[in-house]
């Protein structure tokens, strides 16, 4: 699909009665929540059919691209768009340390598109490196230092010694029978169903065994160089709260949940320098924060970034009422569907339920 101009959206939207469909929710953005997810999620070529179509995406991209750019004097783009060995490329993100900002910056550009075309939320949650993005949208942390701490806090983590992380279909309780210190440590509670376990490659594989012995189910070894929320970050502590304490903090504009401590952020959390990097050490608490995410019965809740993950958490999630909606940005998997009509298709269904969409805004990018 490609958007020539906006009279192209708007008459097929038209065709299928999106205009006259009964409106239910009152309040523009009153009811959606942002979810914006993590390390792990990225892959060559996310969101190029949105770059190269839509123009307010395109813009906000090369704004990210441009700071990288003066502080890396590489550009993320060429190596995520238009490199012809998808290998070289993600070897190439891998070396010069993009790879975590180039994920903020898809994440963040979504954001911004979606704000632009009217969809506006009230609450966020950001799912580890997720959280980049819902400090910055909510206006506590400036683009430039957002992307500037992203960017050295990646050069700390590459002095790191190498690390892994594993899904394991195990509750919090029984998956800290398997914690060894030292070894092994809770990285994150996904579920009441799924934790995140972190350590060395080898220590996970044993894990792994132990696990498929005693419990007789299989783990997901992740696409993870590093043992993040482990002792093995434990190095770079101390560097990454002097770098937070470098950053101008504001209160934020739109309330979001701390995948630190599940809840709301406060203030005095944010203004705490080693509040960022005790969020590099410390567990995920996702199940904890979506719980107050679902409990507050806000309708919408949009997956802002590549892949369905925090999606698919959600939907079997018990605490889920049925007339909440869960809507991804992007194909969960590459080259299953088109990233185009994956996002134009969330777009009508918003549009179905009230949100006013702001049509005229997509258009495709000037050559």
């Amino acid at each position: 699909m490609v958007i020539q101009n906006s009279k192209d959206i708007i008459g097929e939207l038209s065709e299928t009665n999106i205009f006259t469909e009964k409106k239910i929710i009152a309040n523009e953005g009153s009811e959606i929540v942002f979810m914006f997810p993590g390390y792990g999620e990225h892959y060559i070529g996310m969101a190029k059919e949105l770059y190269e179509n839509i123009q307010i995406f395109h813009d906000t991209l090369n704004q990210c691209d441009k700071i990288v750019k003066a502080t890396k004097s590489v550009s993320f783009i060429d190596f995520l768009y238009y490199s012809s060995d998808s290998q070289d490329s993600k070897n190439q993100l891998e070396k010069h340390s993009l790879f975590g900002v180039s994920l903020f910056a898809i994440e963040y550009s979504l954001a911004y598109t979606y704000i632009e075309l009217g969809v506006k939320p009230s609450a966020m949650i950001g799912y580890s490196m997720g959280e980049w993005a819902t400090a910055c949208i909510a206006g506590s942390i400036s683009l430039e230092d957002t992307i500037f701490f992203i960017l050295e806090q990646a050069s700390y983590i590459e002095t790191l010694p190498s690390g892994s992380m594993m899904a394991v279909p195990l509750s919090e309780n029984e998956a800290r029978k398997y914690l060894v210190p030292n070894e092994i440590d809770l990285a994150a509670i996904n579920s009441s169903k799924v934790c995140i376990l972190s350590g060395t490659l080898e220590a996970i594989k044993k894990t792994k065994a132990i696990i498929r012995k005693d419990k007789h189910v299989e783990s997901l070894i992740l696409n993870s160089t590093y043992g993040f929320h482990s002792y093995l970050v434990e190095p770079i502590m101390s560097q990454v709260s002097q770098l937070a304490g470098k950053i101008k903090i504001n209160t934020p504009k739109i309330k979001y949940i701390s995948s630190l401590t599940g809840d709301w952020i406060s203030d005095n959390e944010l203004i705490d320098s080693n509040y960022w990097a005790r969020k590099l050490r410390e567990p995920i608490l996702f199940e904890q924060g979506i719980q107050k995410i679902l409990n507050k019965s806000y309708q919408v809740l949009l997956e802002v970034g590549p892949r369905q993950t925090l999606g698919l958490l959600l939907k079997n999630h018990p605490g889920k009422q049925e007339k909440q909606m869960v809507l991804s940005s992007l194909p969960h998997l590459p080259d299953s569907e088109s990233d185009l009509d994956c996002f134009i298709t969330t777009l009508k269904q918003l549009a179905q339920i009230g949100i006013n969409i702001n049509w005229e805004k997509l258009y495709k990018v000037k050559d």
